[in-house]
């Protein structure tokens, strides 16, 4: 779907896409963080021709939920891994699904509504 098969072939086309993603949403994670997590199958990770996209299942005490942590790249093939997947997560009996990202990306985004803002601050 949105994978090669080879995991390196993979990261090096997300790598530069994930680490502005970090950067946007604070550095709470180095790149080998995120490339650890992916290989442990603690997060999942979907490339593009241009662009790349980081989920997490989470398992909360009303059920599991899908999140979109990370994602960087071309906004509209960003947008098309989004259905895709939110498709696919359906289809595993996931039935909500949380996205961290700028602003703007609600606009483009269909059914998604704000639920909150994360503010950071370094002190």
């Amino acid at each position: 779907m949105w994978s090669s098969g080879n995991f390196n072939a993979d990261w090096q086309v997300a790598a530069p896409h994930i680490r502005e993603a970090l950067r946007h949403c604070g550095d709470t994670h180095t790149l080998d963080d995120v490339m650890r997590m992916v290989m442990a199958r603690d997060a999942d990770l979907y490339v593009g021709d241009a662009s790349a996209v980081v989920t997490q299942d989470l398992d909360l005490p009303t059920g599991r939920q899908l999140h979109f942590w990370l994602a960087g790249g071309d906004l509209d093939e960003v947008i098309k891994i989004v259905r895709d997947v939110e498709h696919a997560a359906k289809a595993r009996g996931i039935r909500r699904i949380s996205i961290i990202g700028r602003r703007g990306w609600q606009r483009k985004l269909d059914g998604f509504t704000e639920a909150s803002v994360v503010l950071t601050k370094d002190i």
